[in-house]
């Protein structure tokens, strides 16, 4: 007698662990979360807004991760008018743009409200995009209503080009309240004295959350004394870590600090790169958290214990990536 065969019995898993599995899988390859909407409404329902947490608004210079979906302008045009602008301000956490305008960023900005991580490089002149003002002649009657007060946890750009950094009160501006991570590609001090430039960084630092400061050199503008005389004062004493990151054209045998800086293990020089690695490094971080600020806080917490040489500065390659 031919014995029937039975199919397996089919299991359900708890919701809650059935959603930690779609997140997962859907934060870990965002590309694929086209795939995983069609598994079930509730499934659409957990990671189609993880779809849209990361927008990379690509060029030439500045491809998107083979991870990641990459975004141009007339997509986010159709996004804003298919989706709203109440869900891309819930979904909507890290945009990386290259080349926009200040009205580019504008648009950005009124359509993702709860934007925390913001890469702007390649641009136009962006003052007062991000902080709005009004002109001598202008009434606040006459003004639209103004956009969202962003809570920005992390910034990447030229501060010169966002705002006017002589007149700038840090400590008070809305736009870096909540900011922990700053990258500057520039030096917004390059031009001041020596005295000049620490103060114009300490007003910097009195960013109320600000915690890690990265400061982009070509080798010929590393300011070692403005770098020592600022983490020596007490308006570094809230910043766990700084960061000097030389571009491609640095050559490492002309950065000499002096023994003063080198002894504190917060400074990290980062070893040369350029522009597209950096984009990379910065999308890698929104993907799973591994970038040069991750390496950065492992590399100074080994100098802490003494793992590392306390002369030992550079900031080793990443394998990962």
């Amino acid at each position: 007698m031919q014995e029937s065969i039975s199919s397996p019995p089919i299991v359900s898993l708890p919701v809650e662990m059935e959603l930690t599995i779609f997140e997962l899988a859907a934060l870990f390859l965002p590309k694929d979360i086209p795939k995983l909407v069609l598994v079930a409404k509730r499934v659409r329902e957990w990671v189609e807004p993880l779809l849209y947490r990361t927008l990379v608004f690509t060029s030439e210079d500045c491809p998107a991760l083979a991870e990641l979906p990459s975004c141009d302008w007339d997509e986010f045009t159709e996004m804003v008018a298919t989706k709203g602008r109440d869900f891309l301000g819930r979904a909507v956490r890290n945009v990386l743009a290259p080349r926009f305008t200040d009205a580019d960023v504008r648009a950005v900005v009124d359509a993702c409200s709860g934007l925390e991580n913001l890469y702007l490089i390649w641009g136009s002149f962006w003052q007062h995009c991000l902080v709005r003002t009004h002109a001598p002649n202008e009434s606040h009657a006459s003004l639209p209503s103004p956009r969202p007060v962003l809570k920005l946890r992390r910034l990447y750009g030229q501060l010169e080009y966002l705002v006017d950094v002589d007149r700038t009160d840090f400590a008070t501006t809305p736009l870096f309240a909540h900011v922990t991570h700053l990258e500057l590609f520039s030096d917004p001090f390059e031009s001041d004295t020596l005295d000049d430039a620490v103060r114009g960084y300490e007003r910097v630092l009195a960013m109320p959350a600000l915690t890690h400061l990265a400061i982009g050199s070509n080798g010929d503008d590393f300011r070692a004394g403005v770098y020592e005389e600022l983490l020596g004062g007490s308006a570094s004493t809230q910043l766990c870590l700084f960061v000097v990151l030389l571009d491609g054209v640095a050559l490492i045998e002309s950065i000499t600090p002096p023994r003063a800086l080198t002894r504190d293990p917060r400074f990290v020089v980062n070893r040369p790169t350029d522009v597209r690695k950096s984009a990379a490094d910065w999308q890698y971080g929104c993907l799973r958290a591994e970038d040069y600020w991750a390496r950065a806080e492992r590399f100074v917490a080994q100098r802490r214990a003494g793992e590392i040489p306390e002369n030992e500065y550079f900031l080793p390659s990443s394998s990962s990536h």
